[in-house]
């Protein structure tokens, strides 16, 4: 049976091949005399918009929510249909019939008579062209320089030829834009140059604005570079602060504590530091300050450090915890003593009570509170009440003590 179908196929196989090349060659010819009807459809088809002075004469703007560009289905000879391209179709909207929808009906019509007499559109993809109406307006927009790469030792100070840019078209539009941009590099530089930019308009959130969605007078500027040499300085804040009765301030944390900051020669020659102030009376709880540098430095320096505010927290500790000692007078330390005047009741027992922090509490000694009597006053023998007084770097606070002091004057013993 198989060795049959073989000789069945290849037996007068070159007959059979004519026969087919012929029969395919006739029903071309046959095709081609009959030129039948067949539908194509061309896309991306630009409508074309007329007479838009209607609309921006009465100060408004528009933008194409649906229909700026449609899809056409034609049918008619297949000689002629497969030959059509987008610029045999002319789509088109008249603005004078923008219906109160904002909606234009979309007319679609062949460039040729010769077409059209033997071709006819069958489908479009979009009926009407739909706008969205704004008013126009017109606003001025900052130009900010932003300056990338860099220059070991060198800070930019820029500033830019125009510093505004007018813009104009829909409110909607206009009131996107927050600032335009202009970019210069100072790779390797270290010396003042100019350099026209162009600019690009950028929304609040960082996204890049449709140049085509606006006007604008402009779109370079000139930016003027000055380069300065930089310098890292200490930064001291100069504090003056009491407490209520029965608190005190603990360790007092500050950051940063250098900055890098840019000038004129002659002003960073004799730049070392900045001293910033920084006062609060009777406190009772932490504070948590940031100080804004820039405030204390010189007219003609910049921060070019990415940190601008000081960050200050004085921490406020309550003293909570009780300490008692018994000492006497012989102890505790005299100042502003007249040299002609001396104590004599030395061994007058002086009862002391303290307060400190729970932590710090266990270090309160007698030889760390620093207990003295200021005795300035005392001109004269005789009896006096002073207040006794501390001086301890460690936290703390006395309740108050007064002690009783003779007073007589100093005998000088002669030398033979």
């Amino acid at each position: 049976m198989k060795n049959v179908l073989k000789e069945l196929f290849i037996k007068n196989i070159w007959m059979k091949l004519l026969s087919l090349a012929l029969a395919v060659l006739a029903w071309c010819g046959i095709m081609n005399i009959s030129d039948p009807n067949i539908r194509v459809t061309i896309k991306q088809v630009n409508v074309i918009k007329h007479n838009e002075e209607v609309v921006t004469d009465s100060g408004m703007v528009y933008e194409i929510e649906k229909g700026d560009t449609i899809s056409v289905t034609v049918s008619g000879p297949r000689s002629i249909v497969q030959k059509l391209s987008k610029k045999d179709i002319d789509a088109y909207v008249d603005l004078n019939e923008l219906s109160f929808t904002n909606v234009c009906p979309i007319h679609v019509e062949f460039t040729s008579s010769h077409i059209k007499n033997r071709v006819e559109i069958v489908e479009k993809s979009e009926d009407v062209m739909r706008l969205k109406l704004d008013n126009m307006v017109t606003d001025y927009k900052p130009i900010q320089v932003l300056v990338t790469g860099e220059s070991a030792g060198y800070y930019a100070l820029t500033s830019c030829e125009p510093l505004m840019v007018e813009v104009y078209g829909s409110d909607t539009q206009i009131s996107a834009i927050e600032k335009f941009v202009a970019t210069v590099d100072i790779t390797d530089r270290s010396e003042a140059f100019s350099q026209e930019c162009s600019i690009t308009a950028y929304k609040a959130n960082g996204e890049i604005v449709d140049n085509t969605k606006f006007t604008a007078k402009i779109d370079k500027c000139v930016v003027n570079v000055d380069m300065l040499h930089t310098k890292v300085i200490n930064v001291i804040v100069d504090t003056d602060i009491t407490c209520e009765y029965g608190f005190t301030v603990g360790t007092i944390i500050q950051a940063p504590t250098t900055i890098e900051v840019a000038a004129p020669y002659n002003t960073l020659s004799n730049l070392t530091q900045i001293v910033i102030p920084f006062e609060a009376k009777n406190i009772k709880e932490t504070i948590n300050e940031n100080i804004k540098i820039a405030d204390y430095l010189p007219a003609d320096c910049h921060l070019v450090s990415d940190v601008d505010k000081v960050s200050l927290t004085v921490p406020v500790e309550i003293l909570d915890k009780e300490k008692s000692f018994d000492t006497n007078v012989r102890s505790l330390k005299t100042e502003n003593l007249s040299d002609g005047l001396k104590i004599t009741n030395l061994d007058k027992i002086v009862g002391v009570k303290c307060w400190s922090t729970t932590d710090k509490v266990e270090e309160i000694k007698l030889d760390t509170l620093g207990l003295y009597i200021d005795c300035k006053s005392i001109i004269a023998p005789g009896t006096y009440k002073l207040k006794v007084k501390c001086n301890s770097e460690l936290p703390v606070m006395l309740d108050e003590i007064s002690v009783e002091i003779v007073v007589e004057k100093a005998v000088r013993e002669l030398v033979e």
